[in-house]
């Protein structure tokens, strides 16, 4: 078999794939080991503790929080804990999950900080960015509670939750106006605990810093 005859042949091409595969295999891997490495140096920085794998997470105090049951094959990792401030602690970490399977299978990565103040009785919510398909779904019933003085963070947001009353206590004029200009956060809250985070996003090792002052400021600005 010549040259030419090699590179037609179907072991060939599936050699060339497999190759591709691999090489694509390795990058992923090479990226994420860097930024293991890279929050790691983040967390001794700011004086929190790191973990690599999914060990640190206390998963069972998120099981009625939306984002950590959506999908399958969820996971943990690069696992930030420490101090937020005298009161509270933070959790900050890599949380990926899929969706469907096959050609339609998606894997979805974002940046979670799991917030926490024993002296904090949240009622249970969901706060993300509103769309278009939540618009739709309110003219059929699709819960989210909005603010007739406050159409801005009305039209920016879609909250819910079960006890309206108590939610619209906690989203006073201060929280509603800090949501108002600064689009784009997801927040779930219960009990003593916030879950927040930008949907499909993570942060920059070299974020971290700064991801906390804008993590303490939100935080606060709840009532406790």
């Amino acid at each position: 078999m010549d040259i030419q005859q090699f590179f037609a042949s179907p072991f060939s091409i599936f050699l060339l794939v497999a190759c591709v595969f691999g090489v694509m295999a390795y990058y992923s891997w090479y990226l994420e080991k860097k930024r293991r490495e890279a929050m790691a140096a983040a967390a001794a920085q700011v004086g929190f503790t790191y973990e690599p794998a999914s060990g640190g997470v206390p998963g069972d105090t998120f099981g009625s929080f939306h984002l950590f049951n959506q999908g399958h094959s969820r996971s943990y990792s690069n696992v930030l804990r420490g101090p937020l401030s005298a009161e509270a602690q933070a959790l900050l970490f890599d949380y990926t999950y899929v969706t469907g399977s096959g050609k339609n299978r998606s894997t979805h990565r974002q940046s979670v900080a799991a917030l926490y103040d024993s002296r904090a009785h949240f009622p249970g919510f969901e706060l993300r960015p509103e769309h278009m398909f939540h618009k739709l779904g309110s003219l059929f019933g699709y819960q989210d509670l909005d603010f007739d003085f406050n159409p801005k963070f009305s039209g920016e947001y879609l909250l819910r939750g079960q006890d309206e009353a108590a939610i619209r206590n906690l989203f006073g004029p201060s929280v509603l106006s800090y949501f108002e200009n600064n689009p784009g956060w997801c927040v779930e809250g219960g009990g003593d605990c916030l879950a927040v985070y930008r949907s499909g996003k993570r942060i920059e090792p070299e974020e971290v810093p700064s991801h906390l002052d804008r993590l303490r400021t939100l935080f606060f600005v709840f009532p406790r």
